[in-house]
This record gives structure tokens, sequence and C-alpha cells, in this order.
């Protein structure tokens, strides 16, 4: 029984492996090879057959990996941090690290950008906004993990000059044109504002809240923002952030201190609570000065006082309270901001603007900014008063960032970044900001308090939005001398910066010390933007000599062993010179190619005699 089942089984596969191939081969006689069948009647694939292989093919694990793969690049390219968390290298120590120097971040901002705000000749809440829009942007798109960006004060004195030179001419063609301000309202939350006022009247009536002299700034201010931006966005997308080579640092360190001067000059008059008139004068230290001397029988007592009971505590606590407290409990205390609300306090416990006539800030808006379109009419009257700011805020950020790229080991693409800052100064161009930048006094600070990525920007961020919904109308009666003292002390570092010009001299580092002289010189005689043009255009001469007299030297024969080659056809022409004589080879070089990099080649081995 079970020999007849075996047999069975048996004759059963061998008519299974005889019928297969019969059935397949009388199949390819009759309808092609398989190739043949999947070509059709016309010569192309069926519809279903091409579809089914395209989808194989663009649906294979291979090709989705590499789809995934590409797009996670892009993503991080556009997010740099994504890189950085996705990496495992950012823990949960950082992100609490990140959470407190994002708080320190904010502690920071609030006053600099009031201050900064109304050193740029706009509304103290201006500096806020720039502390908050562009910042958000930055915190998502920037390269650099330890830049702080927001207001900085050679930045706000480069505004304050470019719109003080041009607002006048804005004003003047405001009359009759009705399109220059399409929307009245610049603000979410206004209280009290004459929004029904003629746009096109040439009266002291309000702009959403702003005066026809303030509204005209505003647009400024806004407008050379964004042309600023885009400039930087050229150069980083046309790969010219090598220009940024050619700011050296003797041009960078004089231009800043003798800035300095220029910032504490505007400062003056809000210390003494005057209203200088101006001078005649060409140069416009000596103007500016002979204006607060003519006017300084007006000085307001209370408001020096008050200026001096801000200015000396704060000092002492920047100069010698903070340096011991940081070593502590390894973050500085925020001086800048104690001040001011211990100023708010006495102002609204001394009443100081309606007793004693002391200048405040006054009407600080809650809410955030409405969208404010630059009047792009107005742009060619910006664009060459503009380059100073560009070129300074990139400067100043990119040196920043790669110092604490250098620092704390890491990349940064400066091209990209050069786009991005641009970007971020951009976007907030259109919501009432002015052009952003980074400042080296405040991320010192934050990176001292344990900043590891851009997450604390964000973090900052969130505090300030918070202060701009909520809190700025209790900012309203600060003094004014209150913010320019923290201006005026802030500045103290950049003063110092006057002991470069005995270091240099005892280093004989002659050009680096000319270089330094001649772009003070040119900033405190001339005007703050045509200095930096001399000093720029004199530290590129000083390094492009530099560079040819060191070609020149490398090229010259000496004592020591040299050797030029050159080549001719399918030779090379080699002189050797040296202390013993001189002699030449000819070497062939026939069927070399001529692209090749020749190393240095050794000459003849005897020695010629004198």
């Amino acid at each position: 029984m079970t020999t007849a089942t075996e047999s069975e089984a048996d004759l059963l596969e061998s008519t299974r492996s005889e019928t297969i191939p019969l059935l397949s081969d009388d199949l390819h006689h009759l309808y092609g090879s398989s190739t043949t069948r999947r070509r059709g009647l016309l010569g192309k694939k069926p519809f279903r057959g091409g579809c089914s292989n395209c989808c194989n093919s663009c649906c294979s694990e291979p090709t989705m990996v590499a789809l995934k793969h590409r797009a996670g690049s892009l993503f991080q390219l556009l997010f740099p941090f994504y890189s950085l968390i996705s990496s495992g290298s950012y823990s949960s120590k950082a992100l609490v690290s990140d959470l407190l120097a994002g708080l320190t971040m904010s502690v920071f901002h609030i006053p600099q950008g009031l201050a900064y705000g109304l050193l740029a000749g706009l509304r103290p809440i201006n500096g806020l906004y720039t502390s908050l829009i562009p910042v958000a942007l930055y915190s998502l798109l920037g390269r650099s993990r330890h830049l702080s960006l927001g207001t900085f004060s050679l930045t706000s004195l480069l505004l304050a000059d470019m719109i003080g030179t041009t607002y006048r001419q804005y004003m003047d063609q405001l009359p009759g044109s009705n399109s220059t301000i399409s929307n009245c309202s610049l603000y979410s939350e206004v209280d009290e504002i004459n929004l029904n006022a003629d746009c096109s009247s040439d009266s002291d009536e309000y702009y959403g809240g702003l005066t026809v002299e303030e509204y005209a700034r505003l647009q400024v201010a806004v407008l050379g923002s964004f042309a600023a931006s885009v400039i930087n966005m050229a150069l980083g997308t046309l790969q010219l952030g090598f220009v940024m080579k050619y700011v050296s640092n003797p041009m960078l360190r004089g231009f800043t201190t003798a800035a300095a001067v220029h910032i504490f000059t505007s400062q003056v008059p809000m210390l003494l609570g005057v209203q200088p008139t101006g001078g005649d004068n060409f140069v416009k230290l000596i103007a500016s000065y002979t204006g607060i001397f003519n006017d300084i029988a007006s000085t307001n007592w209370a408001t020096v006082i008050t200026s001096v009971a801000c200015m000396v505590p704060l000092y002492l606590m920047k100069e010698y309270l903070n340096p011991r407290v940081k070593k502590c409990i390894k973050v500085p205390l925020p001086v800048e901001l104690l001040i001011i609300l211990s100023a708010l306090v006495a102002s609204h416990a001394l009443q100081l603007q309606s007793r004693f006539g002391v200048d405040v800030v006054g009407t600080v808006p809650r809410g955030l900014p409405l969208p404010l379109v630059p009047d792009f009419s107005f742009l060619p009257n910006v664009l060459l008063p503009c380059l100073p700011v560009s070129l300074v805020g990139a400067a100043m950020s990119l040196s920043i960032g790669k110092m604490y790229a250098l620092q704390f080991d890491y990349e940064v693409n400066y091209n990209g970044e050069l786009f991005v800052l641009g970007t971020s100064s951009l976007f907030g161009s259109f919501f009432q900001c002015f052009y952003a930048t980074g400042a080296l006094a405040r991320c010192a600070v934050v990176v001292g308090a344990g900043m590891k990525s851009q997450v604390a920007s964000a973090v900052s961020c969130l505090v300030l939005l918070l202060v701009v919904l909520a809190v700025g109308p209790l900012f309203e009666a600060v003094p004014d001398c209150a913010l320019a003292s923290v201006i005026v002390v802030s500045l103290v570092g950049l003063f110092k910066q006057v002991t470069d010009i005995p270091k240099l001299w005892r280093e004989a580092k002659y050009l680096d010390l000319s270089t330094w002289l001649l772009t003070a010189v040119s900033v405190l005689v001339l005007d703050v933007s045509l200095g930096l043009a001399v000093g720029f255009c004199y530290s590129l001469a000083c390094i492009l000599v530099t560079r040819c007299m060191a070609t020149r030297r490398e090229g010259q024969p000496g004592d020591g062993d040299t050797r030029d080659a050159r080549r001719r056809g399918s030779k090379i022409s080699v002189s050797y010179n040296n202390k013993y004589g001189s002699s030449s080879a000819t070497v062939d070089v026939s069927g070399v190619d001529s692209a090749t990099k020749y190393p240095m080649m050794i000459g003849p081995t005897g020695r010629t005699s004198k």
C-alpha cells in the first residue's frame, strides 16, 4: 500500500516537472519572450506594467531612504538647531542651561531695548520690538549657537545719524501724498488716539499715536533697516562673506572707540535735561557741544541729580560687585534692570515729571505692532546712508559668532549667517523694528550664564512677549535720564580701548597703529559714516600692501637655499642659488599634466665655486 502511494507521488512530481517547461516554451513561442510581452503591441510598455515598475522604482526602500535623507538634510540646513538635537548632543542639562540663559538674556534685553530705541531717535518701544521679532526668527534659522541678536549701541547711533540727515526730506513729501500712509493705526491697542486725522496734513496731528515727525523717523528707520538687510542677504547669496575679512581688528576698535564719543555726546542733553539748538561748525562734535553750552543755563537740576544717582551705583555694581557675584553664582546681577526699576519707583513716588519737569518715556502701547509697510518710493534716499549700518552690524555679528565658534569648537557658514542676519532684520522691518545685530557685552553675559544654543533666544522672546503684551505700559514713567545713564555706563568698555595705542606702539605694529588712529580721528572730525569709509579704505590698502610685500619677499633670492622653476613647453628650467654659488638645470617633463602642482625641486648636488 505504501509502495503504490510512493509511486503515484513520484509520477505526479515528474508530470509537474515536465509540464511547466513545456507551457513556458509554448508561451514564449506564441507571445514572445517576457521582455517582448512587456513592450506591448506598439513596442511600448502596457500602462499597468509601466506604472507598477515606476512605483516600484520610486517606492523602493533605497529610494525612500535617500529621499528621507535629503529632506532631513534640507531641514537641518534651514533649521540648524534640529541637527544639534537630532545628533543626541543636546541633553536635558543643556536645556536647563538654556532656560537660565534665556531668562538672563531677557533681563538684559528690556533695559537695552528701551535705551537703544531712544538712542536711535525712535520710541523706546521700538527697541523692545527689535529685541523680540528679529530675535524670534533668528532663533530658528541662526547658524551661531551663542550669538545674542538684538539692539546694539553702535548700530543705533548709525541709524540715528541716518535718520537725522534724511527724515526731513521724507516729511517734506508727506503733504498731499495720501498713499504714503496706508494705515494710521500702528499698534494693536492705542488709547485716546485721533484716528480720524487727515494723514496728508502737515500739522502736528497724530498718525496712530505718532506725530508727523515721529512717523517720518519711523519710516526712515524701517526703510534703512530694510535696505541694510537686503545688502547683507545679497552678500551672503553671492558668497561675498570674504569682504568682512578686510574689516581689520584695529580699524574696528578705532571706530568703536571714536563712535563711543559720539554716543556719549548724544546722551549729554538727556543727562542734563537741556534742549540744545545746535551749532554751525562743520565738525559735528564741536557743533553739538556748542549747542549744549549755549543752553547750559536751562539745566534741570532734578534731572542731573537723577542721572548721577543712576550712573554711580550702576558703575560701581558693574565694575566691582558683579565680578565677585559671578564667581559665586556664575550669573551677574541684572544691574541695568535694577537701576531702571528703582528709577521707575522713584519717579512715581516723587512725581518727578509733574513736580520737577523731568522728562519720562511717555506712552508705551500694549500689544504687538501691526505691520507697517516701508515707503519704498523713498528707498534711493537711504541706500548710501544705510551702508555703515549694514557693514558694522554684519562685522560685529560675524566676529562674535566666529569667536564663540572657535571657543566651543563648531563650524559656522558665514555666507549663510549673513543671509540669515539679513532675513531676520528684513522681516522685523515690516513690524516697526530697526536693524538687529549682536552685542559683545550681552553675548558675554549670556554665554557666561550657560547658553548652549538658540533655545536661549527663544526663551528670551517668550519673556519679552509677556512684557510687550502685559507689562509695557508700566515703563511709561521711567525717566529718560535713567535710560541715558544705562547707555553711558555701557560705553566704559569702549573707552578703555584707548589702551590699544601704547600696546601697538610697544609691539612695533605701526600699520595697525596708523589704521587705529586714522579711523578714530576720521570718525571724530568728519562724522561716523564718513570716518568709517575712510578707515575701511585705509585698512583695505594696508592689507593689500602687506600681502604684496610678503609675496615679493618670498620671490627674492637670499643667503638661504632658494629655487625658481619656470616652465617652457615640455621642459622646466630650474635655477639654484645658495651661499656657495649658483647653477642651473633643465628637467624634461614631457607627458606631464600642465596643471600638476610641482613640489620644491632639488637642484644639482655639486657646488659651484666662486
